[in-house]
C-alpha cells in the first residue's frame, strides 16, 4: 500500500512543532538553572566580603555548615527536568529534523534560514548533529543521489525548507532501510542509558563507484 506523501509531511509538521514546544521549556529550565548557580554564586561572594575570606574558602565554609544544600538541591532537580527534555526531543525522520532546526531558531541570532546555515550548524567536531548530517550525507551518496556537502548541486544560499521539501529528503520517508538506521542511531539506548548518535556508530559504507 503506497504511503501518502502529503499525510506524512503533515506528521513532520505537527512532530516538528511538538519539539518547538519542548526547546521553549528546554530554555526556560537553562535559564533557570543559570538565575540558580548566580544567587549560589552571589551568596558565596557574600559570605566571602563579610569574613573577609576567599570566595573558595567561603564556598568550602558554606558546603561544611550546609547552608548550600538547598540551592543545590533544586540546581539538581531542575537538571533533572532539563536531562528528560534533551533525552526525550528526538527526531523520527531527517525532514523533522531540517523543520525543527528551522522553526527553533527563527528570528534569533542562531537563525538555521538556509542550507549554509545548516552546513554550520552541523561542523563542530562530535556534536550530535554533525553525526546526523555526516550519516544523511553517506546514505545518499551511497545510493547514488547527490549529497548535501555539494555545494554546486546545493549552493550555501538555497532555503533549508527547499532542502526538506525537496524529493531527495522527502523520499527518504519512503526508504525503509535508511529509516530503520536512522531511528536505531536517534532512539539508541545502551547500558539503560540515552546515548543518541553514539560516536561509535557506524556510518552507511561509502559507494564504491
Amino acid at each position: 500500500m503506497p504511503l501518502d506523501m502529503k499525510e506524512l509531511i503533515a506528521f513532520c509538521e505537527r512532530t516538528a512543532d511538538r519539539l518547538v514546544m519542548q526547546y521553549g521549556e528546554y530554555a526556560f529550565l537553562d535559564r533557570k538553572i543559570k538565575e540558580l548557580e548566580s544567587e549560589k554564586f552571589k551568596m558565596i561572594a557574600e559570605a566571602a566580603k563579610n569574613r573577609r575570606i576567599s570566595v573558595l574558602d567561603a564556598m568550602k565554609e558554606e558546603e561544611a555548615a550546609g547552608r548550600l544544600a538547598p540551592a543545590d538541591e533544586r540546581i539538581k532537580l531542575c537538571k533533572a527536568d532539563l536531562q528528560r527534555i534533551s533525552d526525550e526531543m528526538t527526531y523520527p525522520n531527517p525532514v523533522v529534523w531540517m523543520m525543527y532546526k528551522d522553526k527553533a531558531y527563527k528570528g534569533t541570532s542562531s537563525e538555521i534560514a538556509t542550507l549554509g546555515d545548516f552546513r554550520r550548524h552541523c561542523e563542530p567536531q562530535g556534536y550530535i548533529c554533525t553525526l546526523r548530517f555526516a550519516f544523511l550525507c553517506a546514505y545518499l551518496s551511497k545510493y547514488g543521489k547527490t549529497d548535501l556537502h555539494d555545494r554546486t548541486a546545493y549552493p550555501d544560499a538555497t532555503k533549508l525548507s527547499d532542502i526538506y521539501s525537496s524529493e531527495a529528503v522527502t523520499g527518504l520517508l519512503e526508504d525503509d532501510v535508511f529509516l530503520a538506521q536512522w531511528k536505531e542511531r536517534e532512539y539508541l539506548i545502551t547500558d539503560n542509558k540515552i546515548n543518541k548518535w553514539d560516536a561509535n556508530s557506524r556510518l552507511p559504507a561509502k559507494n564504491p563507484r
